[in-house]
C-alpha cells in the first residue's frame, strides 16, 4: 500500500533498444523492445505521473544503436521531458563508451537534454591510489555524479566491469561525504552481484555491495535479466524483454516506487506491459523413428498450441523447440528445415526456432540431465565432460569449465585482453599451488 505524502519514480533498466533477435523480417522483432519502452513510460511514467524515472544502463543493445532504436529512444525520453520528468541514466555494458572513444549515444541523448548521464569520477593520486571525486549535477555542461530532484539525491556510476569489486568502497566512502541531511540517498549501479550471477566469477560480492547499505537508502540496480531484490533495499526490475528464449520464465518488468518522509519504501513490480508472447516446447526422440518424431512434435503442437490464421503481427508468438535425448538414427534425417517451415504454416509464429541438443548413441555428452536443467548448468556440465576425457585433466575439469566460462563471458564484456590473460594466469597459479600443497 502507498503512502499519501511521499515521492514516486519508475526503475526500469536493460530496455535493449535495437535488439533484432533473431533479425526477422520487418525488423517486427526489434520494435517489440521499442513498444515496451513507449508503453511502459506512457502508463507508468506519464500516467503514474512520478516525479522522476531511472534508467539502469543497457538502453540500447549495442554501443552503435540502429537508426530505430534511436527514433524510440528519442520519442520515449521526449513524452518524458514534454511531461516535465526528468530521465536519470547510467551506461551499460552494452551502451557504454567504445574503447578508445570519449562519447556514447547516451552522451548524445544527454546533449540533447533528454537524459541526465550520471558517470563516476575516478582517478588515481601520486601514489596510485584511487579516489572518487563525485561532483553535482552541471547543467550547463550537461556532466555530474549526482543530481537532488525533490527530497531524492540520486548518484550514479559508469560501467566498470570487473573492476567494480574494488571500486565499491571508494564509491561508498564519497557518497558519504555528499549525503545531504534528511534526503533519500539513491545509488544507480549496472553490475551482477554474488548470488545473482551469470558467469562463475559474480561482478560484484555480497560484502561489497552491503558497504554502500549504511548511506544509501535505495540501489537501483541493472545488468541481471530478471527481477530480484537484496534486503529490501537494491532492486533489480530485470529487462522489460527477453532478449533469449531461456530468459522467458523469469520474472522481470518495470519498478514503482514511492518513499515517504521517512525514507519509507513501498515499491511494486509492474508487468502489465507489450511483451511477445513465446511457446516453448520439448521432445524427446530417444526410441523413435524420423516419422514418429515428426508426428509427435505436431501432435505435441497441437495440445499445446493456440493459434489461430488471421492473428494480428504484434501477438504472433516466438515458438522454441528444443529436441532432445539420443538419436537412434542419421541427425540428416531430422529434416529439420521441414520441421521449421510446416510449424510455421500451422501456427502462423512469428519465428520458428528449432534447438537440436539431441545427440548421437557413441557421444552422450551431458546424458542424465533434466530436460529443463538451466542453460549455464548445460553449458558448465557439457564443457567439464569433455575436457574429463582428458586423463591429465579429468581431476580438474570443473574448476577447467569455470575458467572457460569466465574467459568468455569477460570477452563478450569487452574486457581487456591483457586483463583476461593475467585472469587465467592467476587461476592457473592457484590451481597448480593447490596441487603442490596436497
Amino acid at each position: 500500500m502507498f503512502y499519501n505524502d511521499f515521492m514516486k519514480f519508475l526503475h526500469i533498466s536493460d530496455i535493449h533498444l535495437g535488439c533484432d533477435l533473431y533479425h526477422i523480417e520487418g525488423e517486427e522483432r526489434m520494435k517489440d523492445y521499442g513498444r515496451a519502452w513507449a508503453e511502459v513510460l506512457r502508463d507508468y511514467g506519464v500516467g503514474e505521473k512520478v516525479d522522476f524515472v531511472l534508467i539502469g544502463g543497457d538502453l540500447f543493445d549495442k554501443k552503435t544503436p540502429a537508426p530505430r532504436a534511436m527514433i524510440h529512444a528519442i520519442n520515449g525520453l521526449t513524452m518524458l521531458k514534454d511531461a516535465g520528468i526528468p530521465a536519470i541514466a547510467i551506461e551499460g555494458n552494452h551502451d557504454n563508451v567504445s574503447s578508445g572513444k570519449e562519447f556514447s549515444w547516451l552522451h548524445t541523448l544527454c546533449e540533447m537534454g533528454l537524459v541526465k548521464l550520471l558517470e563516476s569520477n575516478i582517478s588515481a593520486d601520486e601514489n596510485g591510489n584511487l579516489t572518487s571525486n563525485m561532483r553535482y549535477w552541471d547543467e550547463e555542461n550537461r556532466k555530474g555524479e549526482f543530481i537532488d530532484i525533490g527530497n531524492a539525491r540520486i548518484f550514479g556510476t559508469s560501467w566498470h566491469g570487473a573492476s567494480i569489486e574494488k571500486i565499491t568502497p571508494i564509491i561508498a566512502e564519497s557518497i558519504n561525504q555528499n549525503r545531504r541531511e534528511g534526503a533519500f540517498h539513491i545509488l544507480m549501479l549496472h553490475t551482477e552481484i554474488e548470488g545473482e550471477n551469470i558467469s562463475p566469477f559474480p561482478l560484484l560480492t555480497m560484502y561489497t555491495l552491503k558497504m554502500l547499505q549504511p548511506m544509501t537508502d535505495y540501489v537501483a540496480l541493472g545488468h541481471i535479466h530478471k527481477h530480484y531484490i537484496v534486503d529490501n533495499w537494491a532492486f533489480n526490475p530485470g529487462s522489460l524483454e527477453v532478449t533469449s528464449v531461456g530468459e522467458v520464465k523469469d520474472q522481470r518488468g518495470a519498478l514503482l516506487v514511492e518513499f515517504d518522509e521517512n525514507n519509507k519504501i513501498s515499491h511494486k513490480l509492474i508487468e502489465k506491459y507489450y511483451r511477445r508472447p513465446f511457446d516453448r516446447i520439448k521432445f524427446d526422440v530417444s526410441g523413435k523413428i524420423p516419422e514418429q518424431v515428426y508426428e509427435g512434435i505436431f501432435a505435441k503442437i497441437e495440445r499445446e498450441i493456440n493459434i489461430w490464421d488471421g492473428i494480428e503481427e504484434t501477438k504472433k508468438p516466438i515458438i522454441e523447440l528444443t529436441l532432445q535425448g539420443t538419436l537412434g538414427f542419421n541427425t540428416v534425417e531430422l529434416e529439420l528445415n521441414k520441421i521449421r517451415t510446416d510449424i510455421q504454416n500451422k501456427t502462423h509464429a512469428l519465428h520458428v526456432l528449432i534447438k537440436n541438443q539431441t545427440v548421437p548413441r557413441d557421444l552422450p555428452i551431458g546424458l542424465g540431465m533434466e530436460l529443463e536443467t538451466d542453460r549455464r548448468v548445460l553449458e558448465k556440465n557439457v564443457l567439464a565432460d569433455l575436457v574429463s576425457r582428458d586423463n591429465r585433466y579429468k581431476f580438474y575439469s570443473d574448476d577447467i569449465a569455470d575458467v572457460v566460462i569466465e574467459v568468455k563471458n569477460k570477452t563478450l564484456l569487452d574486457e581487456n585482453p591483457e586483463e583476461i590473460a593475467l585472469f587465467i594466469e592467476e587461476k592457473i597459479v592457484l590451481k597448480t599451488e593447490s596441487i603442490v600443497s596436497v
